[in-house]
């Protein structure tokens, strides 16, 4: 009995001592990830290789049981990665449906982020909006593709998956930690990694200040983008979305196709041929002396003026599609 006692203890003391050593090596280093003030809003990911993102397992975990019901109950989806949430996290899109008291949602995620994760969520969470947006860009409509995040829980490798999950674990009580922390001892706080913020209500990303200055205007330069995607890459984004479009409960005129605009891929062809083959309203604003951060996504300016623009041409499908 007593060896039995020692194993138990033994058993007991290494295992809080595997719980407690990445908390105590890992929480200095994410203490660098810079904050943002608004209390709606949580850490979705931060610059650095200790703590990277945290938004993938956030909702395939529902570690943010807020913002999966926003999810859940949204009559609008906008669906993409990156550039789809820098294009529309706008008081533009805000506002437009504050007015007319219909809940949206941002569902657009980092790492070039497609169909395949966002798939699963809607799989998971039994997604039915009336109208889904989708920036039709070269990553969305792929089969094979899956970022980085996603690949390491959705394959469920064994010690991976418990890895990950504890790591998820760690960040979902950070980022409910870090701003009291920061505010208390602002000097163990160097705010020197770049992040992202997202409301939970609305999925619109906070990062003006966290990720990049207001102030950064890179102008958009159609002569660096690649040609057209050939016709047999076009046929393979055709075999994609049409695996896609049969898995959602929507009127096809209710699922609109955009393109944001940027610097680095040619996306307006893809959304238009996608468009004529499926029957699929395509939307996309061509307004003049539009600028990005980095050449990749809309700066605040831009992203007001282009969300705003999409959304007038869109409003008479919009009404439409929620009338219902």
């Amino acid at each position: 009995m007593r060896n039995l006692g020692l194993i138990i203890v033994f058993v007991l003391a290494a295992g809080m001592s595997t719980a407690i050593f990445p908390l105590v090596y890992w929480l200095p280093k994410a203490l660098a990830c810079r904050t943002n003030a608004d209390p709606t809003a949580f850490l979705t990911y931060c610059n650095s290789d200790d703590y990277g993102d945290y938004e993938h397992g956030a909702f395939y975990w529902n570690l943010e049981p807020e913002a999966t019901k926003a999810l859940r109950s949204a009559r609008i989806l906008f669906l993409g990665n990156s550039r789809l949430q820098f294009g529309f996290s706008t008081e533009a899109t805000r506002h437009y449906f504050q007015e007319k008291n219909m809940p949206y949602y941002l569902a657009g995620f980092t790492y070039f982020e497609n169909m395949v994760f966002i798939g699963r969520l809607i799989d998971q969470y039994d997604l039915n909006p009336d109208v889904i947006v989708i920036n039709a860009d070269g990553t969305f409509f792929s089969e094979q593709l899956l970022s980085t995040p996603a690949a390491m829980f959705i394959a469920k490798q064994n010690s991976l998956y418990w890895r990950t999950l504890y790591g998820y674990l760690l960040k979902a009580a950070f980022t409910r930690i870090v701003r009291p922390i920061c505010e208390t001892f602002p000097f163990a706080c160097s705010q020197k990694l770049q992040t992202l913020w997202r409301r939970r209500e609305t999925g619109d990303w906070l990062w003006q200040g966290t990720f990049a200055e207001l102030n950064r205007s890179i102008p958009i330069d159609p002569a660096t983008r690649p040609p057209t995607p050939d016709e047999e890459t076009m046929r393979e984004f055709e075999k994609a979305a049409d695996s896609f479009l049969r898995t959602l409960r929507i009127r096809r005129q209710c699922i609109i196709l955009t393109a944001v605009p940027n610097s680095v891929l040619t996306d307006e062809p893809i959304a238009d041929r996608l468009g004529e083959r499926f029957q699929l309203p395509v939307i996309v604003p061509h307004l003049d002396a539009l600028a990005t951060l980095d050449e990749s996504h809309l700066n605040a300016e831009s992203a007001e003026r282009w969300s705003e623009a999409f959304l007038r041409a869109a409003a008479p499908m919009l009404d439409r599609c929620l009338r219902k």
